[in-house]
């Protein structure tokens, strides 16, 4: 019977980071132009705020998190996502105010009130697909989508 050599998952796991590591600034010029399609695609749409990269800085574009102008529309967030998902779009909310953490509201007592500005811009944010195995016909297709639903609850 051979011995397991614990380390082993700790190689592969190596291995596969270094043949990545090779991927990466494809994976990232995808990611970079995917968003800005998207920016492009909303730049004349004043329900949604896009993010924005300073032209010194190199953005990672891990994710694509835009701001819906909710004084503009007729629906919350969650039911923009709720709709893009049902229109086979995956998105989601990756950032939640660390006072809104179970944790943090019950060990401190933290309410949503206690950083207004942080609970004001967390009901606004949602993050849309952006991966490097998407198509240009994938990023168009969430465009158009996005685009129709604003149209149709708009203010």
């Amino acid at each position: 019977m051979s011995k397991r050599n614990p380390e082993q998952p700790n190689i592969i796991a190596a291995a596969l980071g270094l043949a990545q590591l090779k991927k990466c600034d494809r994976f990232w010029k995808t990611r970079e132009r995917f968003a800005a399609l998207y920016s492009e695609g909303f730049s004349d749409i004043p329900e949604i705020r896009c993010p924005r990269a300073a032209a010194d800085i190199q953005h990672a574009w891990h994710l694509y998190v835009i701001q819906l102008e909710l004084d503009r529309l007729r629906i919350t967030r969650n039911e923009f996502i709720q709709r893009l998902q049902h229109a086979g779009i995956g998105c989601s909310v990756h950032f939640i105010p660390l006072h809104l953490h179970p944790y943090y509201r019950d060990t401190f007592g933290y309410r949503p009130d206690d950083f207004p500005m942080a609970s004001r811009v967390f009901q606004r944010v949602l993050s849309l697909p952006l991966y490097s195995r998407m198509t240009d016909e994938d990023v168009t297709r969430v465009v158009e989508i996005v685009r129709s639903l604003v149209k149709e609850n708009r203010r």
